[in-house]
């Protein structure tokens, strides 16, 4: 996979650092090989996760879009860069159930930490359900799933299953 050289400097970035997992777009494209857009999405700890990312990343000429938070179930911190963004997102579901099922990827001799495969297969179907998303992120998110659902183990599913908290079924929250 070809990446600009923003990504290449958030790939860097991401690699110096343990407080993160790369969900959406990017990390399913390290595990399928389908084409993703040029941006990285991550799960962070903890509120101050967030906040510390995008401090560091404006000081390094990201430009800080959005910052949303309801300081009791997420914040996001969008930051850009040309025309690559990334997507800063802690949520009491990511916290509980999603971050700790990170995994090591290596992608261009970097060490990235990449939910599990069965955590990509929960947040793809979640992704469906957004009522406003695009037809082509659709259509990549059930190319996704259809690779994915055969490669999971189904017991690590089941246990997360039980983790997820009820703002993922109830609010959509990821």
């Amino acid at each position: 996979m070809k990446i600009n050289k923003e990504m290449k400097e958030l790939v860097k970035f991401l690699s110096g650092r343990k407080d993160y997992v790369i969900f959406a777009g990017f990390g399913a494209c390290l595990y399928t090989g389908i084409k993703c857009s040029a941006d990285i999405d991550i799960f962070v700890p903890s509120f101050k996760s967030v906040k510390e990312i995008a401090s560091l990343l404006k000081e390094q000429g990201w430009k800080q879009i959005k910052h949303e938070t309801d300081n009791k179930y997420y914040s996001v911190a969008v930051l850009k860069k040309s025309k690559t963004s990334l997507d800063v997102v802690y949520s009491v579901t990511s916290k509980k159930a999603l971050y700790s099922t990170k995994e090591k990827i290596k992608f261009n001799n970097y060490n990235l930490n990449v939910l599990s495969k069965e955590a990509m297969l929960m947040t793809k179907i979640n992704q469906l359900t957004y009522i406003k998303r695009k037809k082509e992120k659709h259509v990549r998110d059930r190319k996704v799933i259809n690779i994915l659902r055969k490669e999971i183990n189904v017991e690590k599913l089941r246990k997360l299953l039980n983790k997820l908290h009820e703002a993922f079924w109830t609010l959509g929250r990821l």
